[in-house]
């Protein structure tokens, strides 16, 4: 049975660029030292800061070899759970990535998402390219932080 609090986030995780159902934003996120002044584009985690967007990371041989696409997934998230006004929520992704390697990085994707996470796989393959991955998530809207 699926938890009432359940909201579907569908992300595509692009080099270049991440897409939600509502938002695209660049595929870039870099470390902040001090706590901002302004939390646009900022995201909280783990008692650090990112600027999310801005400058694009490179390609390298694949997504799952550092935080990075682990912070721009909690990053649209966030901006999907913001943009319905959702403060709390049980959160499943709907997860895309380039058909072009989907073979080769889908099975190593889902277990680094679950991983970072501490979430289950819930589901196996959607349609060509989506997988879905289970976990909880708490936005605080008031702050635009994810904790």
């Amino acid at each position: 049975m699926i938890n009432p609090n359940t909201k579907v986030v569908p992300i595509d995780h692009g080099w270049a660029n991440m897409k939600t159902e509502q938002d695209v934003f660049t595929s870039g996120v870099s470390e902040i030292t001090t706590e901002p002044a302004l939390f646009n584009d900022v995201l909280e985690y783990n008692n650090k800061y990112y600027k999310i967007g801005g400058k694009r990371l490179e390609v390298k041989e694949d997504k799952v070899h550092d935080d990075n696409y682990y912070l721009l997934t909690l990053a649209a998230t966030a901006m999907t759970l913001e943009r319905l006004h959702i403060r709390d929520a049980h959160v499943l992704w709907a997860v895309g990535l380039p058909l072009t390697r989907f073979g080769e990085e889908k099975d190593d994707f889902i277990k680094y998402l679950i991983a970072k996470g501490e979430g289950r796989y819930a589901k196996g393959i959607i349609s060509g390219c989506d997988s879905c991955v289970d976990g909880r998530i708490s936005f605080k809207k008031d702050t635009g932080r994810i904790g």
